[in-house]
C-alpha cells in the first residue's frame, strides 16, 4: 500500500464533502480484520454501520464471511441489527 496515495485520497473525499467515505472505509476494514480475528458481533456491526453510511460498503461482507471462520451467521445478524 502507499500511504501517501490513501491520504490523498483521503484527503480528497473530504475536501470534496464526502466524509462518509472515510468513516465506511474505516468501518468495513475494521469489519473485515475484527472477522479475522474470529470477532463476529463487532465484525457485523463495524459492516451494518459501514452499510449504512454508504451502500457499497456490503461488498466488504463478502471478504468478511470468508475470513471468518465459523458462526457467519452471527456475524450477519449483528449486519442486519445494526443496519436497521
Amino acid at each position: 500500500m502507499n500511504p501517501a496515495a490513501d491520504r490523498i485520497a483521503t484527503l480528497r473525499a473530504l475536501r470534496d464533502g464526502h466524509p462518509e467515505d472515510v468513516l465506511a472505509g474505516a468501518l468495513a476494514a475494521a469489519g473485515v480484520l475484527l472477522a479475522v480475528r474470529d470477532r463476529p458481533a463487532l465484525a457485523g456491526a463495524a459492516l451494518g454501520l459501514a452499510a449504512v453510511s454508504k451502500p457499497w460498503a456490503v461488498l466488504a461482507l463478502l471478504p468478511a464471511l470468508l475470513a471468518l471462520p465459523g458462526r457467519r451467521l452471527h456475524l450477519l445478524a449483528a449486519a442486519a441489527g445494526t443496519g436497521v
